[in-house]
């Protein structure tokens, strides 16, 4: 009887021990339910955070347009910046390249160089720190003597100049007679 009695008392803990455990799972359940959100509620949270996130995207790709058009102007000014560098520079090389030309035409009417232009060329492209137009110009009619010109022998009175087909009427007007038949003769054609 002692092992009924046990066999007994074990069968009423278990049941007891079940239902407690019956009630407690229902507890739970019954706790979830009252826990749980409506699908109403979910449905409302889970579209303002899909909107939210939407606008978080569009702001982040605003942000970074901007960004992309700012270096894009900033690039502008630097191609600006170079364009105009570069045409400073032609401009700088062209002034630098008349002066030394009007040098080269002041240097050349001084040593009676026939052709001034012709000269330049020659030397344009040896000008340097080191060589001046002056030498240039002195060292190619050593090399070339024939851009020199021949000095005349007749002067016309009165002027200094050494061109006989310069006729300069004030020069030939203040002529004597004599003088005037002595200039016809010469420059008889």
């Amino acid at each position: 009887m002692a092992e009924e009695e046990k066999a007994v008392q074990q069968e009423e803990t278990q049941k007891q021990e079940q239902e407690q455990q019956g009630t407690t799972s229902q507890d739970a359940k019954t706790a979830e339910v009252q826990n749980a959100i409506p699908y109403n509620r979910f449905k409302e949270v889970i579209e303002e955070k899909n909107k939210l996130k939407a606008q978080l995207e569009q702001i982040l790709k605003q942000q970074k347009e901007a960004e992309e058009k700012e270096l894009a102007e900033q690039k502008k000014w630097q191609e600006l910046y170079e364009k105009t560098k570069a045409e400073l520079e032609q401009k700088e090389r062209a002034v630098r390249e008349q002066t030394l030309f009007n040098k080269t035409l002041l240097a050349a009417k001084e040593l009676n160089i026939i052709d001034p232009e012709a000269a330049w060329a020659l030397i344009k492209d040896k000008i340097d720190e080191e060589h001046t137009v002056e030498d240039l110009l002195k060292a190619l009619l050593k090399k070339k003597p024939w851009l020199k010109k021949a000095a005349s022998g007749y002067t016309l009175p009165g002027t200094g100049s050494t061109n006989p087909n310069a006729y300069d009427v004030d020069a030939i007007s203040k002529m004597s007679m004599e003088q005037y038949k002595a200039f016809r003769e010469k420059h008889k054609k």
